[in-house]
């Protein structure tokens, strides 16, 4: 399994950078015929990093969010008491997913950068689907 994106914290976010290995794989990706979606194959570009614990995949459900943007956590705990329920710290978010293609701007920019979605001393639980 390959890196496609580098991680980098930011002040007020994060910032999802295509390694050189990314950016011919994101090409094979565009290729495609099919009917997958940005967020799919942004999720497939993170595989690495989802996989790895870098990064881990928030649903909006999960916090009572009103979004259909992808949301991510890279500091986050998993309670040990057999409830699923994890500790988020930090969430990032992508503002513009209504107006802009997280693929086309990867393609265009080579990156992309998420948003902070709280308060930096905020701490949420929240139970896993």
């Amino acid at each position: 399994m390959k890196k496609y994106i580098k991680l980098i914290n930011k002040r007020n976010g994060l910032l999802f950078k295509l390694t050189k290995d990314g950016k011919n794989y994101l090409n094979e990706l565009s290729l495609r015929e099919d009917r997958t979606t940005d967020n799919e194959k942004f999720l497939e570009l993170l595989e690495y990093n989802l996989c790895n614990g870098e990064i881990e995949q928030i649903y909006a459900e999960e916090i009572g969010a009103l979004t259909e943007s992808l949301i991510f956590s890279t500091d986050y705990t998993y309670i040990d008491d057999n409830t699923n329920k994890v500790e988020l710290f930090n969430l990032f978010w992508f503002p513009d997913y209504c107006v802009v293609s997280l693929i086309e701007k990867l393609k265009s920019d080579g990156e992309i950068f998420f948003s902070n979605g709280m308060d930096p001393i905020e701490v949420i639980t929240i139970q896993k689907l």
